[in-house]
């Protein structure tokens, strides 16, 4: 059975919030509590897994704890150490307080996730690749998020166009407390922690892979501004259609007279 609370004890409750994150990654991704669920998805080579490499790395940092990287997908593989060595450099960053696992069934990424010792941070990569269920995913929620643990969860998942691919990771979407959809290299956050504004996860390539009405655009809405107007084409007068000549009438000649002789 759950627990109930009142509203005074819920007006007196205390939140413990993540510290010390970059103003940008606050401003996008809100003032998080120390324990919430997410889900990153968008298409392959828009920047998905490099977004959650750095959001990792700082949460990490901030929070001063170990996380476990469930890399179903890739396992040990050397596209991970690029990522993770080579691109983003974490093991000067963070140390060894990152764990790369190949492959955990349910009952395994359960019974882990419950030691004692076990990771403040998991991430799952990908919900499609691990085979979980939503029952299973909404049940880790349930027990080490809003349980005791408080622990973050992290899912990385494919997209269908501009939603999650496969009706486990879309119910995954709508569940989560943070949905980030990654394209061409820019976050789109709808966060229940606030923020809310676009993040860009690599300058070079979001402005490179846009108009540069579309860039302008973009860093005007992370700085809160509207977006300008596109200006409008100069209509072409429309040529009116050749007036038909009309054909002459005859005139009427009155016949002369001849005289006779």
């Amino acid at each position: 059975m759950g627990k109930s609370i009142g509203l005074k004890q819920l007006a007196e409750k205390l939140y413990s919030l993540i510290q010390g994150l970059p103003p940008e990654m606050v401003a996008s991704f809100g003032r998080m509590e120390d324990a919430f669920d997410a889900i990153f998805y968008g298409d392959s080579g828009n920047g998905k897994t490099n977004l959650v490499i750095q959001f990792l790395a700082e949460l990490i940092v901030a929070l001063d704890c170990k996380a476990e990287y469930v890399s179903y997908e890739e396992g040990h593989g050397m596209t991970m150490q690029t990522a993770m060595i080579e691109r983003h450099n974490l093991l000067d960053k963070i140390g060894n307080r990152l764990v790369l696992t190949d492959h955990l069934t349910y009952e395994e990424l359960k019974a882990k996730m419950g030691k004692k010792q076990s990771a403040k941070i998991w991430i799952i990569d990908s919900v499609q690749a691990s085979g979980l269920t939503y029952a299973q995913i909404k049940e880790l929620k349930r027990l080490y998020v809003l349980g005791r643990k408080k622990k973050i969860l992290i899912y990385i998942s494919w997209a269908d166009g501009k939603k999650p691919q496969g009706s486990v990771a879309r119910d995954c979407e709508y569940y989560a407390n943070i949905k980030v959809r990654v394209h061409l290299y820019v976050a789109f956050i709808k966060s229940r922690f606030g923020g809310n504004l676009p993040y860009i996860s690599w300058e070079k390539g979001a402005k490179e892979n846009r108009t540069p009405e579309d860039w302008d655009n973009l860093i005007r809405r992370i700085k809160g501004l509207p977006p300008k107007k596109k200006t409008a084409k100069a209509a072409t007068p429309k040529k009116k259609p050749p007036t038909k000549r009309k054909e002459e009438e005859p005139e009427d000649v009155e016949a002369e007279e001849i005289e006779v002789e």
